[in-house]
């Protein structure tokens, strides 16, 4: 793992791009962006600790959690820069807008109940059934495979209720508007 800032970020920067995602909205990262995210990821929390006081790697590090849809790991880096760049008092407009974007965002992830591996998993099991099968304009597969992970009918009403909120009223719509992975 390299100990390398500049490395790290190019790592990182690579899994961004590969992960297909917008800045703003994410979905669960591409596939193929995964072992480049969590690449950059790892080697992040270690220069962290490594290197306590560098506001950049914890900028960096926040960026690589909110990719990988962990918001309140990303929150907690990036108030971290926040304070050692001078805290509240001097807080950035860029770090302020970006740090009310990741608490917004992160709230109506925690309204879906499945975790990001959860999200890369269906993302899988839809695009096969997508490639495969007639599409229809309803949730059965979706809720097909929430079912036989033992989401219960709360889980799936909530489940529903966040997919709604996302423009995801079908199999396809939570494909392409959710997952795309």
């Amino acid at each position: 793992m390299s100990s390398n800032l500049d490395e790290l970020e190019a790592t990182l920067r690579e899994g961004m791009k590969l992960s297909q995602q917008p800045s703003m909205g994410r979905r669960a990262p591409a596939s193929a962006a995964v072992p480049h995210l969590s690449k950059a990821r790892a080697g992040l929390r270690q220069y962290v600790k490594d290197h306590p006081d560098e506001a950049r790697a914890f900028r960096l590090l926040s960026l690589a959690e909110e990719t990988l849809l962990g918001y309140k790991l990303a929150i907690a880096a990036l108030e971290r820069a926040i304070a050692l760049s001078g805290g509240a008092e001097k807080i950035d407009k860029k770090d302020a807008k970006r740090l009310a974007m990741l608490k917004e965002t992160g709230e109506e992830w925690a309204e879906l109940p499945i975790t990001p591996e959860q999200l890369r998993e269906l993302g899988g099991y839809l695009k096969e059934k997508l490639e495969s099968e007639p599409v229809e304009r309803n949730l059965r597969w979706t809720e097909a495979w929430l079912r036989a992970r033992g989401f219960d009918d709360d889980a799936l009403r909530r489940a529903r209720e966040a997919f709604d909120d996302r423009g995801a009223f079908s199999d396809m719509q939570v494909f392409y508007n959710v997952v795309r992975g």
